[in-house]
């Protein structure tokens, strides 16, 4: 049960340390992902990948279609050539979709693959209600999650020691390219609006947003309690990304001291 007014019309908390549900609400409930796909797509990406030092070259191809779908972008440049690391950092921070099918592409050669991958993945978690379609989380009927299994991605994420790093970061400046000299910068939205919040002695330490019309706005995050148990938080459909953020930090400072 959750005893606490929020915006978001669905919530789940867990103490990942004993895979104990704190707090729901509507957890079971299938939704669209959004962004919160891309916690799979670098979750994939990390596992698959072995060659860090190795780069894509961004091009106009894939950057156009994505733009006029609307979808997030991180900033990579047609002929850019972006260090693999950089593209999981683009496609997290500030959710580019042309990092996702940047990685989709060098991975296994198209999205359709990838999303097979990620899919096998979810069999292999033994998830029970989700389904991908694309990397970026762009909307499609069969593209669905639930907050519960939702949770337990997140939770693979946190286990693999890239992945929990890139979703832990709030700003990075990607490695010099040729377009960008300096480095391209990036942020977490969500951790830079937490970093000064208040969760009466606990901590959110990482998170991916998402965002579509039809999911409205959706957050997975995971922190740890003032007693130093391991969260995780899941949210879906809020109506702007601030209730959003303000529901996690809602969730993390009421509940914190539950886990034990």
């Amino acid at each position: 049960m959750l005893d606490l007014q929020l915006y978001s019309e669905r919530a789940i908390l867990i103490d990942a340390d004993t895979n104990t549900v704190i707090a729901e609400k509507n957890p079971d409930d299938r939704i669209f992902p959004a962004s919160m796909t891309k916690v799979m797509t670098a979750l994939v990406a990390c596992e698959q990948i072995e060659n860090w030092d190795d780069t894509f070259t961004m091009t106009q191809a894939i950057i156009d279609p994505l733009y006029l779908a609307d979808a997030s972008l991180a900033g990579f440049v047609d002929g850019e050539k972006v260090p693999l690391l950089d593209l999981v950092y683009g496609a997290i921070l500030p959710s580019g979709a042309e990092a996702t099918e940047a990685l989709s592409i060098y991975v296994v050669g198209s999205e359709e693959a990838y999303a097979e991958l990620m899919n096998e993945k979810a069999a292999a978690l033994g998830l029970t209600d989700t389904h991908f379609v694309d990397a970026s989380g762009l909307h499609d009927e069969q593209h669905y999650t639930t907050l519960r299994d939702m949770a337990i991605i997140l939770q693979a994420a946190m286990d693999n020691e890239i992945c929990r790093e890139i979703l832990s970061t709030t700003y990075y400046t990607c490695q010099p390219t040729e377009q960008h000299p300096d480095g391209l910068k990036i942020f977490n939205k969500f951790l830079s609006r937490v970093e000064y919040q208040d969760l009466k002695g606990g901590e959110i330490q990482g998170a991916k947003t998402g965002y579509t019309a039809q999911a409205m706005n959706c957050c997975a995050s995971f922190g740890v309690s003032p007693k130093g148990r391991n969260l995780i938080c899941v949210t879906s459909k809020a109506w702007t990304g601030d209730f959003c953020i303000d529901d996690h930090v809602a969730l993390y400072s009421q509940y914190a001291d539950a886990a034990n």
